[in-house]
């Protein structure tokens, strides 16, 4: 779906979460490094302008761990 021409950065925001959700729901090792990797990542690159997107997008504002 990212590389897809019509993704925005709602598509790639929902991506993000899924495959977040999905590796906090696994019980390795291995996926909870990777958890613990993609945060530090993905902390640093969510900023104010995605949180307005997404509240412009679903008109609430939905309060995450992963991207406060």
């Amino acid at each position: 779906m990212l590389y897809r021409k019509e993704a925005t950065l709602l598509i790639a925001d929902a991506a993000i979460k899924f495959v977040m959700e999905t590796l906090g729901n696994e019980n390795s090792e291995i996926a909870r490094e990777l958890h613990r990797a993609l945060i530090s990542v993905f902390s640093g690159m969510h900023t104010n302008l995605s949180q307005v997107l997404n509240y412009l997008q679903s008109g609430a504002q939905v309060e995450s761990n992963l991207f406060p």
